[in-house]
């Protein structure tokens, strides 16, 4: 939260002291940080994924396995068969 205003009311120092260099790198600043959020992801998702020691379950990875198309056959885990 801490971080948040400091953002929005850096930016708008930046805006009001300095327009023209504030729409001049406003839209590659933007997508710096998009761009930097996305390999962040990325990198914690492969890191957590790819040791295979932490296994994780949060409460959306089995909700299907009691859904009714899940008992009724439409579903499958694909564990051993040969899709």
């Amino acid at each position: 939260m801490a971080l948040t205003r400091f953002g929005v009311s850096a930016e708008r120092i930046i805006r009001r002291n300095n327009f023209r260099w504030w729409s001049k790198f406003n839209y590659i600043t933007s997508a710096a940080v998009d761009s930097g959020t996305i390999i962040s992801v990325v990198l914690i998702f492969l890191l957590l994924q790819i040791n295979g020691q932490s296994q994780l379950d949060w409460w959306g990875n089995k909700w299907f396995a009691n859904s009714t198309f899940f008992l009724a056959g439409f579903f499958s885990l694909c564990e051993n068969c040969k899709c």
